[in-house]
Order: structure tokens, then sequence, then C-alpha cells
């Protein structure tokens, strides 16, 4: 699928961000003005309708992509976080509490072989794909503590329903122009990054051996 076969699709919604619980959040809205729902299409604008309420107004930061819900599609998002320095936008390198490296890593991102660009913040980027299912269990996974720095926590997310994707057109080297099929990388990815470690298998304690008493023909018989 294109970027420009994305834009024929009336999912977008334009979005900004507000304080949440505390927290930045990235919120959606309709065109007139409305919040939007991710999980309602009646709520969502063509990508020209959105374009041209952004050129009246700079209230809002950006489009944004609400993934299909009716199991027509399914395109999963990967959204890696603290994944990229902003100010040398080389990737950055992921390490567990125990100092190790993490399993998952943000150059991983580029064995999709799909469309990638950069998210908002510029400390991190999505990878867009086409799958045959909806994402399975588990759509976050934190590496880490947050980057003071970037107000982010290393880590990935994946989605492919009840979520919007923001878009900023800032693509990455290697990205492709399309969103590709990629079922089966996609679930390996998944897979990998919830897998959980084999339990440690409990040791018994090492006993010394004790040769069995024989009999000598110096012992008294019954």
């Amino acid at each position: 699928v294109r970027s420009s076969e994305l834009r024929e699709m009336p999912n977008w919604v334009l979005w900004k961000k507000e304080i949440v619980n505390g927290r930045p959040t990235k919120v959606p809205y309709q065109t007139n003005g409305w919040k939007a729902k991710t999980n309602t299409p009646a709520t969502w604008s063509s990508f020209n309708e959105v374009m041209e309420s952004l050129q009246a107004s700079d209230e809002y930061s950006g489009p944004g992509f609400c993934v299909p819900i009716d199991g027509s599609i399914y395109i999963w998002g990967f959204d890696f976080d603290d994944a990229i320095d902003p100010e040398t936008h080389e990737f950055r390198e992921w390490r567990l509490d125990s100092g190790e490296l993490a399993p998952i890593q943000p150059r991983d991102g580029l064995s999709f072989g799909s469309y990638m660009e950069e998210t908002p913040s510029g400390a991190g980027f999505r990878v867009m794909v086409i799958a045959k299912a909806p994402v399975p269990k588990g759509n976050k996974k934190e590496f880490g503590e947050r980057n003071p720095k970037t107000g982010k926590i290393p880590g990935v997310e994946v989605y492919s329903s009840g979520r919007f994707f923001t878009f900023t057109g800032n693509k990455l080297p290697g990205s492709t122009a399309t969103v590709e099929k990629r079922t089966e990388q996609a679930l390996a990815f998944h897979s990998k990054l919830f897998s959980k470690p084999p339990p440690q298998r409990q040791q018994r304690p090492h006993l010394p051996q004790v040769r069995p008493l024989t009999r000598s023909k110096y012992s008294p018989s019954n």
C-alpha cells in the first residue's frame, strides 16, 4: 500500500498535545473542533479535509491516521521510543537494568523493509506494515528508565486497532515509499519482543557418593 493510497482512505484526524493525567498526550480531533475517537469512523475525515484544517489554523500539530477497525486490512504500527538521538539522528543502544544489551534494538526496525518515519518528538520512529492478522496479546515492552533528555522510556509499542498514528513525513533512510506486507516478519518480531525467558532449572545440592558396603571374607556370617 503506497502512502498515497493511505491518503485516499477516510481515516484521518487532527491531533495536538494536551496534558492528560499529568503527562503530555497526543489527542485526536475532528475537523469540526470536537474530539475524535479511534474506534468511531464517523469522527474521521478525509486527508484533504484534515490538511485544509491544518492550513487554516495553527491550533493543531499535524495529521493522524486511524487504523481500520473492520478487519478489511490490518495495519501494524511499531513505535520505537527513545530510539534516536535528536541531535545526531543516530540509533540509540538499549540496555537492560543488568547492563546487558536488550534483546531488541532500535536498528532492528530496519529489518522490516517497510515504511518508516520519525515521530514528532524526533527521539523515536515508527514502522508500518500490513499483516493478515491483528496484533496478538502484548502491546508494550520497555527497556530501562525514562530518559530525562527526551522524556521517553526506551522500548517498543505495537498496535493494529484502537489507535491513531501521527504522520510527520520525515522518512528514515532506508524507508520504502510503501507500507509493505510483512505478516511473517511482524509475528516473529512480536514473538521475540514478548517472549518470556525460560525458567531457570533448580540445581539439586551435590551429595558425596557413598560406596555400598561389601561383605569380605573376614565378615562374620549369619
